[in-house]
């Protein structure tokens, strides 16, 4: 009896402790399966495997057609007989190496980190639903899909990423998954839209137009010209004054009559609140992507050198990942970020290129008047708004928050009641911003790496 009874507490404890050990608990993954010597985290470290750098890949489908090389400092080189096999490729090495830095900036854009992270999430998530950040998205994949070049290009490299991620078991799947406990999902065209909006967000995304109307408020109109110019006295612009420029398509609007700043009162209460918005941000002044180019005759090999330097923060991982995309058509070198297909900065056999960024005014806010919550007034008249009910899932949390936000012909109404402006003016708040048009910045791409002049 003595010896059933200590059989049966022993199977007892050992149930127990699989059970305990096989169940995430807060923030902490299922141990057992996280220590386990077969497929823990032990399984993601790189077998040295010597005269053969870089990814494993599969020997069947496409890989049969495509040959990667992989250079001494792990670089490949793409070389492929046509476009949808050098994207899939592409998207199939981006996915290899950065999965979970794709993964994670895609949910960083479509507002859904609390998904994965938590409730110290949810006000992030909850302000990019409500600057429009998917529906930027979808309006830009609509363009891509649009034409078919893009189209293809744009599936043939989720084809790519997706073959990766069918391929993965618990004992393959990159640390931080195990480390956070969840898996990925399919990849999709959006996803690539909205990296590329997630670009534009950090680009583009900032504005003081809410703290500078404040300070037009309570300073003379003289003072605030002299801190805020049109134009800077003495810049230097890289088109010389005097250029001759061809007769414009559009005439230039007329300035509307009447008031043009907004009335926010110098004794609102949010005064002091707006100047402290974005303070980290306002503080890393002179902020702008930079370049320059030497003539081949000033070199030591005879040939041009471009430099440029986007300004980008700096991550780990990086936001770059280098390599060659070479087909019938195109044999181009650089970097491209994982997410999107193309090389975004580099060179082919004939040009080499690059991008900057610069301040520019690309968002606005415009005040809502609303006397029904279902409409507001636009030109006198009352119009209905459009509706989007964005889910907000939280880990940890079996209903999702369910935020309504309204559009209207500005954009989606950012700060109302529901979602108070952070500086306490108490304002209605719409928002138009450049990134929210379809727009095909792929095309652009796909032009330049095979641009011959």
């Amino acid at each position: 009896m003595m010896r059933f009874a200590t059989f049966l507490f022993t199977l007892l404890l050992a149930v127990f402790w699989v059970f305990l050990l096989d169940k995430a608990w807060g923030p902490v993954p299922p141990v057992g399966r996280f220590l386990d010597p077969v497929s823990g985290f032990w399984a993601n470290a790189e077998a040295y495997r010597p005269g053969k750098p870089g990814a494993s890949l599969p020997e069947n489908g496409v890989w049969k057609r495509v040959r990667v090389r992989f250079d001494e400092r792990l670089v490949p080189h793409i070389h492929a007989a046509n476009d949808a096999e050098l994207y899939f490729a592409q998207g199939y090495l981006h996915a290899y190496y950065r999965l979970w830095q794709m993964d994670m900036q895609v949910r960083a854009a479509a507002g859904r980190l609390s998904e994965v992270i938590g409730p110290q999430t949810f006000a992030y998530d909850r302000t990019q639903r409500r600057k429009g950040m998917v529906w930027a998205a979808e309006n830009s994949l609509k363009a891509m899909q649009a034409n078919p070049v893009t189209a293809n290009m744009l599936q043939a490299y989720t084809n790519g990423v997706n073959a990766y991620i069918h391929s993965l078991r618990y004992e393959t799947l990159p640390l931080e998954y195990k480390l956070m406990n969840f898996r990925p999902e399919e990849w999709t065209p959006l996803k690539c839209a909205l990296l590329l909006k997630y670009m534009a967000d950090d680009l583009t995304g900032k504005t003081d137009d809410i703290a500078l109307s404040y300070v037009h408020s309570f300073i003379p109109e003289a003072v605030f010209d002299d801190l805020y110019p049109e134009k800077i006295a003495g810049g230097d612009p890289v088109i010389p004054p005097g250029t001759p420029f061809l007769y414009p398509s559009r005439p230039v609007p007329a300035v509307p009559g009447g008031k043009l700043f907004a009335d926010f009162r110098p004794g609102d209460t949010g005064k002091t609140a707006a100047m402290r918005q974005d303070e980290d941000y306002r503080q890393q002044s002179g902020i702008g992507s930079n370049n320059w180019a030497i003539d081949g005759r000033k070199t030591a090999s005879g040939a041009a050198i471009l430099c440029n330097d986007p300004h980008l923060g700096l991550n780990l991982p990086s936001i770059w990942y280098e390599m060659q995309l070479s087909a019938p058509g195109i044999n181009c070198y650089g970097v491209s970020i994982p997410g999107a297909p193309g090389i975004v900065i580099g060179f082919n056999d004939s040009i080499s290129w690059g991008v900057t960024n610069n301040y520019r005014d690309v968002k606005d806010y415009y005040e809502i008047r609303s006397e029904d919550p279902r409409f507001y007034f636009m030109d006198g008249k009352e119009v209905p708004f459009n509706y989007r009910y964005e889910q907000i899932f939280v880990k940890g949390k079996k209903q999702p928050y369910t935020d309504t936000v309204r559009y209207s012909i500005h954009g989606p109404v950012m700060y109302d009641a529901a979602c108070p402006e952070p500086s306490g003016s108490g304002r209605t708040l719409a928002v138009t911003w450049m990134a929210h048009r379809g727009t095909n910045e792929l095309l652009s791409l796909y032009l330049l790496n095979r641009a011959g002049s």
